[in-house]
Formats: C-alpha cells, structure tokens, sequence
C-alpha cells in the first residue's frame, strides 16, 4: 500500500512541482519508509533484502557520522586548497631556477675541486678530494647537460 502511495506521489510531485504541501507529505511518508526499513534491516535481514527485492527500492544506510556542510568549513577549505597551489606553483618555479642554475654550479664546484686538491698537494697535505669525486660530478654535469638538450629539443 505505502510504495503504491509513494509513486503516486512522487508522479504528481513531476507535474507539480511546486506544491509545498505534497511535498512535505512525500517527504515524511518517505522518512518514515526509511524508518521501517532501518529497523527491519537490523531485526531480519533476510526479509529485509526480500522486501527491497519485492518493492524494486534502493536502501542507502544513513553515514556512521553526520557531518554539517557549513560555509565557513567550505571557505576555509578553499582557501587552504588555494595556498597549497600557490606554494605548490612557488616551489615548482623555485625548482626550474635551481635547475637551470645547476650546470654553472657544477662547473664552478669542479673547479672549486680541483682548485683544493692541488692545493693539498702543494701544500703536502692529505688530500680529502680524490679523482673519482671530481669524475662522478663532472659525469652528473654531462648527464644535466644531455637531459636539458632533451627537453630543449
């Protein structure tokens, strides 16, 4: 009887869509519906997914936790979701900078390198900077060098 009643409504609600009194009717049948299901569902599962079946309805189980949507949590949201992409857009900036900075600093650090080990060397002491470092960077530098004609290409 209750579903029967229910699609009635909701195809009168179609046609007028602006009675307020069918609609809050529609709206307490339907929540009480929902009631009834909530109950069944807990007590006889079974007969509860029967009735589903039966009446060709969709249950949605109410959230575990009812969160309000309020327009200062939205704002404060947007405006955090704002300054990320803003620092996330700085930082990006930043990086391309250091990128294309970085074979004049690699350059200068080789020659920084080789500058301190034959100081050490003259100077007869240990030397702390041995070939193979002043190799793996001048390697890196190659490998910058290649990967920006690359992207240039």
């Amino acid at each position: 009887m209750g579903i029967r009643v229910i699609r009635a409504l909701q195809e009168v609600m179609e046609r007028f869509p602006r009675n307020k009194k069918l609609k809050v009717k529609l709206k307490e049948l339907i929540d009480k519906r929902k009631k009834h299901l909530k109950y069944l569902r807990r007590w006889d599962y079974k007969r509860f997914e029967w009735l589903l079946e039966t009446l060709d309805i969709v249950y949605k189980a109410p959230p575990s936790k009812f969160h309000w949507i309020t327009r200062r949590e939205s704002l404060q949201k947007l405006t955090q979701k704002y300054c990320e992409d803003i620092k996330q857009e700085r930082l990006d900036a930043y990086r391309l900078q250091l990128e294309s900075e970085q074979p004049a600093f690699l350059e200068e650090k080789i020659r920084a390198l080789h500058f301190i080990r034959e100081e050490e060397k003259e100077c007869n002491a240990e030397i702390s900077v041995t070939e193979e470092e002043i190799e793996k960077i001048k390697k890196q530098l190659e490998e910058i060098k290649i990967k920006n004609e690359i992207k240039n290409e």
